[in-house]
C-alpha cells in the first residue's frame, strides 16, 4: 500500500503534524484497535508459552514504524519485511514453549 499509495501516506502524515489537524485522533484511534486486536493474540501466545513475557504491544509498534518510515522515505519495504519480522520473533520467540 505505501507504494502504491505513498503520496497520499505522506500527505496524512504531514497533515497529522499540523496543530490544527483533526487526523491525529482519527490516526491515533484506528491504530490503537489494530494494536488492541494484535496484542491480545500476542497475549494468547505468552499464556500458551510460545512467546516470552513482554509488552505485547511493542513489536507491532517496531514493525509498523519501520515500515512507515522507510514509506515515508520512498525507500523500498519489501526488501525488509521478513528481515523485519524474524528479528522481532527472535526477540519474542520463548526458548523452550511447553506442548
Amino acid at each position: 500500500m505505501l507504494h502504491e499509495r505513498g503520496d497520499i501516506v505522506r500527505f496524512l502524515f504531514r497533515e497529522s503534524l499540523s496543530p490544527r489537524s483533526v487526523l491525529p485522533s482519527a490516526i491515533t484511534d484506528m491504530q490503537e484497535r489494530v494494536l488492541e486486536r494484535l496484542s491480545a493474540y500476542s497475549t494468547e501466545r505468552i499464556a500458551a508459552g510460545e512467546l516470552r513475557p513482554h509488552d505485547p504491544r511493542a513489536p507491532f509498534l517496531m514493525l509498523i514504524s519501520s515500515a512507515l518510515v522507510l514509506g515515508l522515505l520512498k525507500q523500498p519495504v519489501g526488501p525488509w519485511v521478513d528481515s523485519f519480522v524474524d528479528k522481532i520473533l527472535s526477540g519474542i520467540r520463548a526458548e523452550e514453549h511447553p506442548r
